[in-house]
């Protein structure tokens, strides 16, 4: 049973680490979003796609990638202790931040000046500057490495209370879902009248408008696990979160932004303030990702719960792949920017090949000593 939970989970790990690199690779090719580089404006309806395809992607995907590697913390707190687990994770999440800060972070940075020539500067010049430091995607495992400090030191002082306190939960049903997707929707609205999409908590990249999900899906997981949660997925309700997304997605998404003035190229009232389509557009965010995330867990238990050699191969790179993606995915692109092809076909063609190289390149690290201890 462990073995099937597992498989299905690394399946879904693997699904979510090549959606984050081909949401940068559509950023790179005109949808909406920050990265390294862009290369251009896409054409309307290309833009209209891949700002679906973006907007959908933020909408689960890193908080479903929270609610995993939470859901697996409780299990390893609980086999290793408290001093154990938290080397273990300074050493897993602290050494990639750390080599990404001084090493990657500059590199993905000083690319697109070296390509586009905007700068006369050598590497060293520019490191030495210091302004290519930074943790950039990343920011993910500070959340992560933040949260198992925090979990830890509660475990560590409120053993006896969380112990005692919480009694085993069934898993929510469909109305108590509605209603907490409401909340957190409610609350995303209210941060991003100060906080709008975008704004940034420097020097750690924290996007906090998108944190109430974050954070809801972290205390989600060990509460998961504690419960057995994922145990209790039905197929048949999987499969309408499943469809209910396709509406959010295809029906609801383009009416909301067409009605709230998108079609003008008005797009900061979505993103923040007291507006009607920022808070029209928190709760589709809601909806949509939490719908996508139940939908998938349950479709991947129960159609996808096994893997081969290939499989296992790409479940055990896919944290490489999440740390080392944005200097690959920039060499592809900047080598390729003299190809004037629509950028929208670029996105296309260039998905699957982006993919393979970050997977291949992340086996072979791993196959480096002491690498695959870290990563």
């Amino acid at each position: 049973m462990r073995e099937n939970r597992i498989q299905y989970i690394d399946n879904v790990r693997i699904f979510l680490i090549s959606l984050v690199v081909l949401h940068h690779l559509a950023i790179t090719y005109g949808a909406p979003g920050g990265w390294y580089y862009r290369e251009g404006q896409a054409g309307a309806i290309a833009t209209i796609v891949l700002s679906l395809f973006v907007a959908t992607n933020q909408s689960f995907f890193m908080g479903l990638l929270f609610f995993i590697s939470a859901y697996f913390t409780r299990d390893s707190l609980n086999s290793k202790g408290v001093k154990f687990f938290l080397t273990k994770r300074l050493i897993r999440l602290g050494i990639p931040l750390l080599f990404y800060f001084f090493v990657l972070s500059p590199i993905a940075i000083y690319l697109p000046i070296l390509y586009n020539q905007t700068l006369n500067i050598s590497f060293w010049e520019f490191y030495k500057s210091e302004k290519g430091f930074g943790f950039g995607p990343l920011w993910f495992i500070e959340v992560l490495l933040l949260f198992s400090l925090f979990y830890s030191l509660f475990r560590l002082f409120a053993q006896s209370f969380f112990k005692d306190a919480y009694p085993l939960r069934e898993m929510p049903n469909t109305s108590k879902i509605v209603k907490f997707i409401f909340l957190i929707g409610l609350i995303t609205f209210t941060l991003r009248i100060w906080l709008p999409v975008g704004w940034t908590l420097d020097p750690f990249n924290f996007q906090l408008a998108h944190y109430p999900q974050y954070i809801s899906l972290l205390l989600l997981g060990i509460l998961a696990h504690k419960n057995h949660w994922l145990d209790s997925f039905r197929p048949a309700n999987s499969l309408r979160w499943l469809l209910f997304a396709q509406i959010m997605m295809f029906v609801f998404f383009p009416l909301i932004f067409y009605f709230g003035g998108a079609a003008t190229g008005d797009i900061d009232k979505f993103m923040g303030g007291l507006h009607i389509q920022s808070f029209m557009y928190s709760l589709w965010e809601q909806f949509t990702g939490i719908a996508l995330m139940i939908g998938i867990l349950g479709l991947f238990k129960y159609k996808l719960n096994w893997q081969g050699t290939l499989g296992q191969l790409l479940s055990r790179s896919t944290y490489a792949v999440f740390i080392i993606h944005p200097p690959v995915l920039l060499l592809i692109c900047l080598n390729l920017k003299t190809f004037e092809i629509p950028l929208f076909l670029k996105f296309i063609i260039l998905a699957i090949p982006v993919l393979a190289c970050c997977f291949i390149l992340a086996y072979f690290i791993r196959k480096i000593p002491f690498v695959k201890n870290v990563v």
